[in-house]
């Protein structure tokens, strides 16, 4: 199956024109169970595809993320490919998705780099982003945060409370995040080489087609929760401490999901139970 390549530009773009509306606040759980179902569905409606989305169960690949068989598949129909070559600014070199095509943030193939340590590079990036990161994070090994009996702690710590399930020090967010992160460049949001004036971050991740995988495996007990605001409370600690899942004004399961007008639109109530309704799916 083929899609065209201005749709999956398009796609990549609604992620990165609502970047600060979409993450560190209420709208980040919604916004992404809702995205993953709209793209799938146009998916089947446009081009056919007559599977469903599986999730990342990456807590299995966590263990040796390096060299899991997970980056083992070099079919060229169906496989994700291996870590990109160093010496070519890190492009896939095998599987499906060897030259693939990218637009965003600038032309460019596709692009993995394992990133075992990857917090001290966020941190220089920004004052404002390392002010959250003390000395033991700078040199956390990305994989070390998503174990699978660390992920079950998070889950069963804080159940149907999504404040403090992001606001624990072992969160799932940061496990989350970290995903993003070990995997390296596009999807973690790193400049190609040949981009100039580019501000790296997540914004494009969904280049990648592992971004639908990974944002499929989102907790289906915490998520059924909701309590956040609608503007990132990233000036301090402090204010970050008072509203972990965002500032006022305080949405609610009536608040409507931002779409950029490019799929049919929801409530964020519509995806707070996955198992019924808009999503109707179940983890196996």
């Amino acid at each position: 199956m083929n899609t065209s390549a201005s749709f999956r530009d398009d796609i990549s773009y609604i992620h990165m024109d609502l970047n600060v509306k979409i993450h560190q606040m209420g709208m980040f759980l919604p916004f992404h169970r809702w995205f993953v179902r709209s793209v799938e569905q146009a998916m089947v409606e446009k081009y056919g595809f007559s599977g469903g989305f599986p999730y990342w169960n990456w807590t299995i690949d966590a263990p040796d993320f390096y060299k899991s068989s997970w980056w083992q598949d070099s079919d060229t129909e169906s496989g994700l490919g291996g870590w990109g070559d160093p010496d070519k600014d890190y492009e896939v070199q095998d599987g499906a998705f060897a030259g693939f095509a990218l637009a965003n943030p600038s032309y460019h193939p596709m692009c993995y780099q394992y990133t075992a340590q990857p917090f001290a590079a966020f941190a220089a990036s920004s004052p404002t982003i390392a002010q959250f990161f003390n000395s033991t994070m700078l040199e956390t090994y990305a994989n070390s945060t998503f174990h699978a009996n660390q992920i079950a702690a998070i889950i069963a710590g804080n159940p149907s409370d999504l404040v403090n399930f992001q606001l624990s020090p072992d969160n799932w967010i940061c496990a989350h995040g970290s995903v993003h992160a070990i995997t390296g460049r596009d999807l973690a949001g790193t400049c190609p080489a040949t981009t100039e004036d580019c501000i790296p971050g997540n914004k494009w991740s969904p280049n990648s087609p592992l971004f639908f995988l990974h944002h499929a495996n989102l907790n289906e007990t915490s998520a059924t929760a909701f309590a956040g605001g609608s503007v990132q409370a990233f000036d301090n600690t402090t204010y970050f401490a008072e509203y972990p899942t965002g500032a006022p004004p305080m949405l609610n399961t009536s608040s409507d999901i931002y779409t950029d007008n490019m799929f049919p639109g929801a409530m964020i109530g519509d995806v707070s139970n996955h198992t019924a309704g808009y999503l109707c799916y179940v983890y196996e």
